[in-house]
């Protein structure tokens, strides 16, 4: 039996692994993924993967969990500015939303290969995967029903107006469709747009407590 890596070695590997996954991903999706590039790169045996990653579908969840709090940090920024109008916090919110989802190739590849996150959710689990959506909706909620118990929200069903938030950055897939036009300016028409709709009379509002 091959003696165990070492705590720090582990994690060279591991890094190594993960740093070239995290380049790889998004060329050549989770199915194509090469174990036998991604273990050269670290210096050990193809074999020696499954000693650090269960799976594909595993290194791939550690890669988003990296990733998430960053993300977070970016996108959820305006919510937590309290000399932002709640309006303005929200459009806000949506454009660097949206930037993320364009900028980033991981989420560029979730939003256009559906099934490679599910292939991941389902190696979570319906428990971790629930928690872990349950965590990164938690500030948008706290924000909606904040804005909401103001009176400032013209939309009684938060779930909804979450569920517009989701389905937003779907939009990227036809941002190329025929009749689309100047996808830029489409964008941020539509922001705008929500943001007022559900944010009528809070573009030029008093500020507001912080999350």
């Amino acid at each position: 039996m091959p003696a165990p890596f070492p705590p720090q070695e582990r994690d060279r590997i591991s890094a190594a692994m993960i740093a070239e996954a995290r380049t790889l991903i998004p060329a050549v999706g989770l199915r194509k993924l090469p174990i036998e590039t991604l273990t050269e790169r670290a210096g050990i045996s193809k074999g020696a993967f499954y000693a650090f990653f269960e799976s594909k579908e595993a290194l791939y969840a550690e890669i988003l969990a990296r990733e998430g709090p960053g993300i977070a940090e970016r996108v959820l920024a305006p919510l937590h500015d309290p000399s932002l109008p709640v309006q303005d916090a929200f459009a806000a919110f949506l454009h660097a939303l949206m930037a993320e989802y364009e900028s980033n190739p991981l989420l560029k590849r979730i939003i256009e290969h559906p099934d490679e996150l599910a292939a991941v959710n389902r190696r979570l689990g319906p428990e971790r995967v629930a928690a872990k959506a349950e965590l990164g909706f938690k500030p948008l909620l706290a924000f909606l029903n904040q804005a909401r118990e103001r009176g400032d929200l013209a939309h009684d069903n938060v779930e909804a107006v979450l569920g517009v938030v989701v389905a937003l950055p779907h939009l990227l897939l036809h941002k190329t469709a025929a009749g689309m036009g100047d996808w830029p300016a489409t964008r941020d028409l539509l922001i705008g747009l929500l943001a007022r709709g559900l944010f009528p009379a809070t573009g030029a509002c008093a500020q507001r407590d912080g999350l």
